[in-house]
């Protein structure tokens, strides 16, 4: 109870720090003039070709990993996998599997996966989830996940832990029959399994517990690493199952797990897509634009997601080695889905979108085409060929009608059809 309470005061402390110091600006007639990093500046050189391309997007890994994520481990450990329940779901439609995964033998994690039978799997979704796996899916048969997790609405949650009556309230957010009724498998494993989104959260996450074993200092890299690389584990025990050998990998995630599922596709290229949701500040938007939340609040209210030093860029954004089009462009030339929300302004649509069409720069270089709209589209129209932006109206979250759209999507990257 003490270790909950300490979390708790330090989201008040650090949320009213935030609410006393900055004023978020929703007036585009106050962004600031901007001027956006190319594609060779971190070479020196234009960029022309693939090969050049290439070269230097190691070097922007590179930069963006000692200036804003942190490290992304590269050193193998062992993934082992023991199955805990396996059963048929949705009349016989689907299997539901939930394995514990044991990393390096110290950390254990549970993967949830929810796989179409009697038709061949020609795309798998895989996503963090907020508030444990037993949430996103109504089974009683899940395991509830004893991790702190930013869930806390009763009778659910009690202080921030989940309890039996918390299954399946996310469903709405997975819509896995959907998914499989389109004859596609969805995989989710919780954020917190890696590391609790709290600032002192890494003393029990993967930073410390397998600090030796990625020969990496915890202070070296972010939460937002953790969870991206916990990812790429996942993707280890995804890739042995036998159904899924010729199966797309489909990465996605909602706000902060939009960030990291971007950060995660750019360090492993085995992710064949990313859906990037509502992603905004430090994932998708742009950040020299000066609209909705700055580097200044996500730094403060949330000193764990990024590397300490990534808080003196705020106020000075025009400083930044880079911006979020290179993030975005180093996904290239896999097929990308970056959503808004229009009520969403805190995550600035327009600079989700903006970023977006500036990654096709990026495309173009492998002969894709990206964005070539000029303007933002209407809500609910699909814009794009390689890089697809959509805004629908609403506020910041994952609905019914999102999905709809992500399921036109996967069918082009299954078909490369764009």
């Amino acid at each position: 109870m003490a270790r909950i309470s300490l979390i708790l005061i330090l989201f008040m402390n650090t949320d009213a720090t935030a609410q006393s110091t900055f004023v978020p600006n929703y007036d585009e007639n106050k962004v600031v003039n901007y001027s956006l990093p190319d594609l060779g500046d971190i070479v020196g050189e234009k960029i022309n070709n693939v090969s050049q391309w290439e070269k230097a997007k190691g070097k922007w890994l590179q930069i963006y990993a000692s200036e804003m994520y942190g490290i992304f481990p590269s050193k193998k450990i062992s993934v082992t996998s023991k199955l805990l329940v396996q059963k048929p779901i949705l009349n016989g439609k689907a299997e539901m599997n939930v394995w514990e995964v044991s990393l390096a033998g110290k950390l254990k994690v549970h993967l949830i996966g929810f796989i179409p039978l009697g038709t061949p799997v020609k795309a798998a979704l895989l996503g963090l989830n907020f508030c444990g796996i037993n949430t996103v899916f109504m089974d009683a048969d899940i395991p509830v996940s004893s991790k702190y997790v930013i869930c806390n609405e009763s009778p659910f949650f009690n202080n921030h832990i989940a309890n039996n009556k918390a299954v399946g309230t996310q469903e709405d957010k997975w819509q896995i029959e959907k998914v499989i009724n389109a004859g596609y498998a969805s995989f989710s494993v919780a954020c917190a399994d890696f590391e609790e989104d709290f600032p002192d959260g890494y003393k029990e996450g993967v930073r410390t517990i397998l600090a030796n074993d990625l020969k990496v200092n915890p202070k070296d890299w972010s939460a937002m690493s953790a969870w991206a690389w916990g990812l790429s584990k996942m993707l280890d025990v995804i890739k042995t199952l036998p159904e899924l050998k010729n199966t797309k990998m489909i990465l996605h995630g909602h706000s902060r797990m939009g960030k990291a599922s971007l950060w995660a596709a750019a360090n492993d290229t085995r992710f064949d897509a990313v859906i990037a949701i509502q992603s905004g500040e430090g994932g998708a938007a742009l950040l020299r634009r000066n609209f909705g939340e700055g580097i200044e609040p996500i730094t403060t209210r949330f000193p764990h997601w990024f590397l300490p030093d990534f808080a003196k860029y705020a106020g000075n954004e025009s400083t930044l080695p880079f911006d979020q089009h290179i993030l975005l462009s180093l996904i290239a030339p896999r097929p990308l889905f970056v959503s808004s929300a229009l009520d969403d302004q805190w995550a600035d649509p327009k600079g989700e979108f903006l970023s977006a069409k500036e990654a096709g720069v990026a495309y173009q270089l492998y002969r894709k085409k990206g964005i070539t709209e000029v303007n933002m589209p209407d809500t609910e129209v699909l814009v794009g060929k390689n890089v697809n932006y959509y805004i629908r109206k609403g506020k910041h979250e994952v609905n019914a009608l999102d999905w709809d759209y992500f399921l036109k999507f996967i069918p082009k990257v299954v078909s490369g059809d764009f």
